[in-house]
């Protein structure tokens, strides 16, 4: 067998859609991967023979967000219509097991737990819920200050330590509140909001070409959402402009992440 050189890629298949894709995820073997599309389709697609195995239809209840649990024939979904509740599809017969309810507006954010068959949802309702996937009702809720919304929500690779990105409708900073799950109701423990002068320190000392001509460019940016690094030690941070974030100075445990800002 040939060795894989990371830095000689190639597209390995291209498949047409007919609607915007609005969400992607992978089965944590990497031999499947769904794909949710703005006209409420989605796509099973065979990650090792590159073909298309499924085409289910949502119309009913619209498609937005689309994550997979640890079958590889069962995702959970929301809704981009009227209903806020979350939906458990087998798409072994296209039929829903279960519903889930709860929340009181749209469904912004699916985080399934990578150790069991917990998940977690955050809602523009404000809330962020912990669901099972055995039971249509939410076993821990989690209840966000009036001040901040666009709640945006996701385990790390512990299944220990959650996130919740949001913005104050005042000051419009952006916020990353850090939890342990097994005691949310205590807090979070970082809530990570750089400042300007943070930012201005990152680009200065940055390597990188794309340097925004001002930090206020960076600091004013809307984040969208985030995911945590395999190890845990960095955050990735997507914003509305043309900028990603990589790695806040703070604490996890004893695990530190560094301070530095990278612009796409």
């Amino acid at each position: 067998m040939d060795p894989w050189d990371p830095n000689i890629m190639t597209i390995g298949k291209i498949f047409s859609g007919d609607g915007t894709v609005n969400s992607v995820d992978f089965h944590r073997s990497g031999n499947y991967l769904v794909v949710g599309n703005s006209n409420n389709i989605l796509y099973l697609i065979d990650c090792i023979s590159g073909q298309l195995r499924q085409k289910i239809y949502a119309r009913s209840h619209g498609l937005r967000q689309v994550k997979y649990t640890h079958h590889e024939a069962c995702v959970i979904c929301s809704s981009d219509k009227k209903s806020d509740d979350i939906r458990y599809l087998s798409l072994l017969d296209n039929r829903y097991l279960r519903y889930f309810h709860g929340h009181g507006n749209r469904v912004s954010s699916i985080s399934m737990c990578p150790n069991d068959d917990n998940f977690l949802s955050s809602s523009l309702d404000n809330t962020v819920r912990l669901w099972d996937l055995s039971s249509p009702n939410s076993i821990a809720r989690l209840e966000l200050p009036y001040n901040l919304d666009s709640p945006y929500a996701v385990y790390d690779d512990t299944g220990v330590i959650f996130g919740v990105q949001c913005r104050n409708s005042g000051t419009k900073s952006n916020h990353l509140k850090l939890y342990d799950v097994r005691m949310y109701d205590k807090g979070p423990f970082v809530d990570v909001s750089p400042s300007a002068s943070q930012i201005a320190f990152a680009i200065d000392s940055s390597m990188s070409s794309y340097v925004p001509a001002h930090p206020q460019r960076a600091l004013s940016s809307q984040w969208e959402s985030f995911e945590f690094s395999a190890d845990g030690s960095n955050i990735l941070v997507r914003t509305k402009s043309d900028m990603i974030l990589v790695r806040f100075t703070c604490f996890i445990g004893n695990r530190q992440l560094s301070c530095e800002y990278l612009i796409e």
